[in-house]
This record gives C-alpha cells, sequence and structure tokens, in this order.
C-alpha cells in the first residue's frame, strides 16, 4: 500500500498547509480533514461482496465518530488510526 500511504500522507500535509495559509491571510474560510480508516462499503467488491464488505470498519460507526470530531468543532478528525494520535501527528 505504499501508494495509497504516500497520497494520504500528501493530502495530510497539502491540507496542514492551506490551513496555515489560510488563517495567516485572516480568511475566515475553516479547513476540515477527516482521516478514515479503511470502511465496509462497495469499495472492495472486487474482492467479493462478501470478503469485501467484511474489510474495515462498519459505516454507521464511522459515519457516527466523524460526526463526534465535527461536532466538537475539531478541525482534524482522525478515525482508527493504526496507532496513537500522537504517534500520527508526528509522522
Amino acid at each position: 500500500m505504499p501508494a495509497y500511504s504516500a497520497s494520504k500522507a500528501a493530502l495530510n500535509a497539502f491540507t496542514l498547509c492551506l490551513r496555515e495559509q489560510l488563517t495567516n491571510a485572516g480568511s475566515s474560510v475553516k479547513i476540515l480533514e477527516i482521516s478514515p480508516p479503511p470502511v465496509q462499503t462497495e469499495l472492495h467488491d472486487y474482492m467479493g461482496p462478501e470478503k469485501g464488505r467484511a474489510l474495515g470498519m462498519p459505516l454507521d460507526q464511522f459515519c457516527d465518530q466523524a460526526y463526534e470530531g465535527l461536532a466538537k468543532g475539531e478541525d482534524q478528525v482522525i478515525i482508527g488510526s493504526a496507532g496513537p494520535q500522537e504517534d500520527f501527528m508526528d509522522i
């Protein structure tokens, strides 16, 4: 999954830089980032419906956690991280 991981890291860096740039420019635009884990959707159906739909976090659980973070006013919501959030932020 090197390409997937690299693209996810690049998008995270872009989001952080954009948020900082807009803040420094005095913009009222708020940049939000949700970092999802694998989620049980049709995305993995190529593996077969039974196996593909079992991969990852249930969609309703993901949606509940994402909404909870957004409702708290967080601008970065990390769901189902591979490790502690502190480690994710240090990468």
